[in-house]
């Protein structure tokens, strides 16, 4: 099917579903999908949500027999996209991918935040969890983070590390890292995780907080080293490096997740549809395989345990932004 929307400002990407047909099972929103879905992202392309957004929408067409856009909205700390989908029609035909760093941590540093995440969206599927990986220019002598410390002691301020934008989880990342290990290393914002790969390839900073998905083909090819990763347990993916936590830094620790989520008050039968697709999607053998070699760790919980791990995480991560100084950056 032909992309209906090709001038919109907005970067986006059309999905051409395939002419299979709709399914034929009875759903009590039995019109639905009628128009194209759209999977709104709050990132710049490149990043993990939008690879995990391409590879979900990608399949979503053939499973509905509709055409899937992935529409990116960035800016405010992802916060721009989440509040689009937020103020959408509430028909199911507008997804977000979101993430803890768009609807809990960028959202807990703004002074005002113009959703209700809890009211807000309905949580349709949490689709993966996705480590976060301090990553260093491979010319960098410091080949482990007690090296990194012991060589940010030695020259204070000198260091510097990207993050996706002031206010979101590797800029937090940053600031729990400085106050755990004493250090001052200067953060500097880009517009997105790709940017701030792309600075840290060409020399412009010293380290990265970097999702796996973005930061795995350049350890892969020699460019980065990965120092830690920033889970309580060493990632699936990438046994060999240690957590931050077990490298000098007892309890540090930030966790992530991606989901999919949609407007609040869409119909729970389209809610349920939606999630029931989507998880045979996420199931399916070339799906699992590129979404664990991007480095994701796939969980499959309940939609009442994705709703608890969002209302957990907004009681966890206020408190931490205040603490680090982030709120209002």
């Amino acid at each position: 099917m032909v992309n209906l929307y090709p001038r919109r400002r907005f970067m986006k990407t059309a999905i051409a579903a395939t002419s299979l047909a709709a399914s034929t099972r009875a759903f009590p929103a039995a019109a639905y999908p009628n128009k194209p879905i759209h999977i709104v992202v709050g990132f710049a392309p490149g990043g993990g949500n939008d690879l995990l957004a391409r590879i979900v929408g990608q399949k979503l067409a053939v499973s509905l027999g509709q055409s899937v856009v992935v529409e990116n909205r960035p800016g405010a700390a992802g916060t721009i996209g989440a509040n689009y989908v937020a103020r959408a029609e509430p028909d199911g035909h507008t997804l977000l991918l979101g993430s803890v760093s768009n609807l809990v941590i960028g959202a807990s540093t703004m002074a005002q935040v113009p959703f209700n995440v809890e009211k807000d969206f309905e949580p349709i599927i949490l689709t993966a969890m996705t480590p976060l990986v301090l990553v260093v220019q491979s010319s960098l002598p410091a080949n482990s983070i007690q090296e990194l410390i012991a060589a940010a002691k030695a020259q204070p301020r000198k260091f510097t590390y990207a993050t996706g934008g002031a206010g979101v989880a590797n800029d937090l990342a940053g600031a729990l890292f400085n106050q755990m290990a004493g250090v001052e290393i200067r953060d500097v914002p880009y517009s997105g995780d790709s940017a701030g790969i792309v600075a840290l390839l060409a020399g412009q900073v010293t380290m990265m907080y970097s999702t796996l998905p973005t930061a795995v083909p350049h350890i892969e090819s020699g460019k980065l080293k990965a120092l830690g990763v920033a889970l309580a347990k060493r990632a699936t993916s990438m046994p060999d490096v240690p957590t931050i936590a077990e490298s000098g830094l007892p309890g540090y620790e930030i966790n992530l997740w991606n989901g999919v989520l949609t407007t609040g008050g869409v119909d729970q039968a389209i809610v349920q549809r939606l999630h029931d697709e989507i998880e045979k999607i996420l199931e399916m053998p070339d799906v699992r395989e590129r979404v664990a070699k991007l480095g994701f760790e796939r969980i499959t919980p309940s939609r009442e345990a994705f709703a608890n791990l969002i209302k957990a995480d907004l009681q966890k991560y206020p408190p931490l932004v205040n603490k680090l100084g982030r709120r209002g950056k």
